[in-house]
């Protein structure tokens, strides 16, 4: 059974970003994107990062680390346009939030923005942080006038600690902290695992590059925890140790032990194998405080064998996780509704266009998982053709409702 989180985006629209000229997608607690490469599954994984992004700020500290530059992230289909629009629903501890916004690539920042807000009890608010029309009353714009320099959200730049005593920050304040916490692991290489770090800011690091010390400043239980799960995989104890070096730079040990060796080895980081350093920064990651772990293409360096495990770590983790795959094998490791809910299949149209449904919402692949596991239909399937029959279907999708 899946856990399910307390902190789950529902969906996505997107006008103008990358390939998502105009896009919308579907989450599911476990969302796994399949299709064939260019077609954006990356692109979606950006963009989420991108959102998260808004509200962390710094915007151009961000660029730079991805080695992008502002015009990157529009459309090279409507170059001309600078504006890029979004509309994220988001569940935290069952309240409901419906943002919104346009941001601007040239000013790194968002023009406009609202917030629709629904609490447990089903009371709805409305939340306009910048530009209020003439017609409008000034009381439901939390910053009538913006008069600083920011970058991304405007939320980005209120602090909330101590508690604010605004009655509708305080309303924002769970939102504005998830959404912070959504961040892309695309980036995660060994090589950067590899490095040393003196701090990790609770996190890993995007590229992984923070892995020593975010293991370094782990709680003893969480570390046992972590290397009881290793040691079940490789089926010898593994033990990770770290140790402060000049400058407080934290260098991590993998201690593997033998039977036919008294004493265990010891294998600094720079030496680790690949795929036990990936194994380890995908567990680590899960033990994060981040609301969206997300990792592109999950079975990059994992043996093939591991993949069942890690399903069930992703199942049990109380988090939402969205992860990019062309493996079968993930898939047919998936319950049939849970494949249903979660599979979600990314195609280009003419006109270069990207999109996103249900894979086994397509009538064919329907009626091939009523024989088939959800891999095997996968392998079984000519994705390039696969486009035809979702144009011929042309299922009609209904208005934004924001549930």
């Amino acid at each position: 059974m899946l856990t399910r989180p307390t902190t789950m985006i529902h969906s996505i629209h997107v006008e103008n970003f990358k390939s998502l000229v105009d896009c919308d997608l579907k989450l599911a607690p476990l969302t796994l994107l399949v299709g064939l490469n260019g077609e954006g599954k990356s692109s979606v994984l950006h963009l989420l990062d991108f959102l998260g992004q808004l509200m962390r700020g710094d915007i151009k500290g961000w660029l730079d680390r991805r080695k992008w530059t502002s015009g990157d992230l529009i459309s090279k289909f409507k170059p001309n346009h600078p504006m890029i629009k979004f509309r994220l629903d988001i569940e935290v501890d069952r309240q409901r939030f419906l943002w919104s916004g346009e941001y601007d690539h040239r000013e790194h920042a968002c023009l406009t923005e609202t917030v629709d807000f629904t609490d447990e009890h089903g009371e709805h608010d409305e939340i306009k942080l910048t530009d209020p029309t003439e017609t409008e009353q000034t009381s439901r714009c939390l910053f009538p006038k913006v008069i600083f320099q920011y970058q991304g959200s405007i939320l980005s730049q209120i602090r909330f600690d101590p508690e604010p005593d605004h009655e509708k920050l305080r309303i924002l304040k769970p939102f504005v902290m998830a959404m912070k916490r959504v961040r892309s692991l695309d980036l995660l290489s060994p090589s950067a695992m590899r490095r040393r770090a003196r701090e990790s800011d609770g996190s890993i690091g995007p590229e992984g590059e923070q892995l020593s010390a975010f293991f370094h400043e782990l709680s003893q239980e969480t570390r046992e925890k972590l290397e009881k799960q290793l040691s079940e995989v490789y089926g010898r104890k593994i033990k990770i140790e770290t140790s402060v070096m000049k400058a407080g730079w934290k260098k991590l040990e993998v201690l593997e032990t033998f039977t036919a060796l008294n004493d265990p080895i010891t294998i600094e980081s720079r030496h680790v194998n690949d795929g036990l350093l990936r194994l380890l920064a995908i567990l680590a990651e899960l033990e994060t405080d981040n609301t969206l772990p997300m990792f592109d293409e999950i079975e990059n360096g994992i043996n093939s064998e591991l993949i069942a495990f890690l399903l069930e770590r992703f199942r049990d983790s109380g988090k939402q996780i969205l992860v990019t795959t062309h493996s079968p094998m993930i898939l047919n490791h998936l319950e049939d509704d849970l494949a249903r809910e979660g599979i979600i299949y990314m195609y280009r149209d003419d006109q270069g266009f990207s999109h996103a449904k249900k894979f086994f919402e397509i009538p064919a692949m329907a009626e091939k998982l009523k024989v088939m596991g959800p891999g095997t239909a996968f392998v079984d399937t000519d994705l390039a053709r696969l486009r035809a029959e979702i144009e011929a279907v042309a299922v009609e999708v209904p208005e934004w409702s924001g549930s």
